[in-house]
């Protein structure tokens, strides 16, 4: 809700690059974590209403959930197959909430883009399958480093669009 309330009045580029900039300091703090076990992270649910404000904002304003996710989930220190699922259960509430607002208040969702949505079905499909083959064959220290690497590539995608 805060998203829509201001996501127009936003500047697109200083919203990237405030997103980029936080999600390099968080990564600094992942990659530090990392490295010594012995940093607690805060399990409260302060800390998490904070971290799920933070996603759904910048989901709603930019599309940009999935690196505040990340860092959060793998914070959490969860398996990768419980990684994987509670992203997918938080996307997919939080995508089902965005609906109604792209629809009736952004007016982003027509007859028109639903029928392209509904065309990619079968693509999503496909790349869903290969994710889980994939993620099969990655050890559990390689899909955290490879989280932490993406999570950067896509931080500095952002920078590199300002």
């Amino acid at each position: 809700a805060l998203g829509t309330a201001i996501g127009n009045a936003v500047n697109d580029s200083v919203f990237t690059g405030v997103m980029a900039v936080i999600i390099f300091l968080s990564l600094g703090l992942m990659v530090w974590r990392e490295r010594k076990a012995d940093i607690r992270i805060p399990t409260s649910i302060w800390f998490a209403g904070t971290i799920g404000v933070a996603g759904g904002f910048a989901t709603m304003v930019g599309n940009l959930a999935a690196p505040v996710m990340a860092l959060y989930l793998l914070s959490m220190q969860l398996p990768k197959n419980e990684f994987i699922g509670t992203a997918a259960w938080f996307f997919l509430v939080v995508n089902l909430l965005k609906v109604p607002l792209h629809v009736f208040i952004w007016e982003t969702i027509t007859w028109s883009t639903l029928l392209i949505d509904l065309a990619l079905v079968p693509g999503v499909a496909l790349g869903a399958l290969m994710g889980v083959w994939l993620v099969k064959r990655i050890p559990e220290i390689g899909y955290r480093w490879f989280v932490i690497v993406m999570t950067a590539a896509s931080a500095l995608a952002m920078l590199l669009q300002l």
